[in-house]
């Protein structure tokens, strides 16, 4: 816990001062192995003909394999020939040469009708490899004109998420390969009007992945976004982290308050978590947004697991929060100003069951606001560790 609330903590920091936490860490060893990825990609020129002689021996491979691809329903075969091309085109083979008539980039684009009805199996598996080929093809040109383009494949995505097909085997699996490489590969080193048309990318991929926030592989995407965009080239970085950090939460928070979010399980949780650690701590000040969403009212948890696991959850990651971005000063400060609208939580535990039984015209209830707000955080946390805690103990022995 004293790691995870540090972790959170590090996002105070400022833009020009070293990052000594998880997120710099991995965002310093990414930098090291993009670097050296692309220094092996520009050796010698002798070396990348050495590497084309070598791959022209199994030409008549590839091209039997794009052929058996377009008369298989195989979804296993079609991966691997899809992992193949992948493979050749970040080897600078020269795409065009392969499928010189565009047929099987018509074949794969065509598919997607039939895999919007539902007809094709194990889409998981197979949706990912077509768009990882096709993020790699869209760097790829014949006659100065791209083969295929970014907006191209977000329409693809797009169509998924319309389609009405569920959304951990169709459009998260297709959304992960073109999120990662339009926030995490694609740099500010390109012209002005290249790098406004990525920003606009990058927005409209944000929205995509806050419609399917509920799935914590969604809040993964998010939080490496988010971690991403503060260390943006073109300058920026600051703020597009603090605007994308606020739209964020204004999506996750309600659904949050509303159990909507599936954060039942130990990988969703670890995600939630990291993606609150993403976030900018500006989003928190002051820390209403926390507040209201720890003492909102949560539905009948006696009679749902699910709904229950769900409510610990949140618990937890807003108390890791709160503890992380604010100082107890001023949550108790706000909290007095806002205790107001928690009536109702706090009548659940401010109040014994022989104090309702002596007040049946609830005359009492006027004094809530009287409470002083660090009571009602101590009563709410013991409400936590003598009512909850053996609820839960029984859910988890089920």
């Amino acid at each position: 816990m004293a790691d995870t609330i540090k972790s959170i903590g590090n996002n105070c920091r400022g833009e020009n001062e070293p990052d000594t936490g998880w997120i710099g860490l991995l965002h310093r060893k990414g930098d090291r192995k993009f670097s050296s990825i692309f220094k092996n990609l520009s050796r010698s020129s002798d070396q990348k003909t050495s590497v084309a002689s070598f791959i022209r021996l199994f030409e008549p491979m590839v091209i039997k394999s794009l052929k058996q691809y377009t008369v298989t329903s195989n979804v296993s075969l079609q991966c691997q020939v899809l992992m193949l091309l992948s493979q050749l085109v970040q080897l600078r083979v020269n795409y065009c040469l392969l499928d010189s008539e565009r047929i099987f980039i018509g074949f794969v684009l065509k598919q997607f009708e039939f895999i919007e009805e539902g007809h094709v199996k194990q889409t998981e598996d197979l949706l990912p490899k077509i768009f990882n080929f096709l993020v790699h093809l869209s760097y790829e040109k014949n006659h100065s004109k791209a083969i295929i383009g970014i907006p191209k494949i977000i329409q693809l995505c797009d169509g998924l998420m319309a389609s009405g097909q569920p959304a951990l085997t169709y459009c998260i699996p297709a959304l992960a390969p073109v999120v990662e490489d339009v926030f995490l590969i694609r740099n500010a080193s390109l012209n002005p009007v290249e790098q406004r048309e990525l920003e606009t990318t990058r927005e409209v991929l944000i929205s995509m992945l806050l419609r399917l926030v509920e799935y914590y592989q969604i809040i993964e995407l998010l939080a490496l976004c988010l971690t991403e965009s503060r260390f943006s080239g073109d300058g920026n970085g600051e703020e597009k982290w603090r605007r994308w950090s606020r739209l964020t939460m204004d999506s996750v928070l309600p659904m949050l308050t509303a159990g909507k979010i599936r954060i039942e399980s130990e990988k969703a949780h670890i995600a939630m978590v990291k993606l609150f650690a993403a976030i900018s701590p500006t989003v928190f000040r002051p820390v209403d947004p926390l507040l209201k969403v720890l003492f909102a009212k949560p539905d009948s948890l006696d009679t749902s697991s699910l709904r229950l696991k769900r409510w610990l959850g949140v618990v937890n990651v807003v108390l890791l929060s709160l503890i992380a971005c604010s100082k107890e000063e001023a949550m108790l400060a706000r909290l007095s100003d806002l205790s107001i609208n928690f009536s109702e939580l706090s009548q659940s535990f401010l109040h014994t069951k022989t104090s309702r039984t002596t007040d049946p015209l609830n005359v009492l209830d006027s004094q809530l606001v009287k409470v002083p707000p660090e009571r009602i955080l101590a009563r709410f946390i013991l409400m936590l560790s003598t009512w909850w805690v053996p609820k839960c103990i029984i859910f988890l022995d089920c």
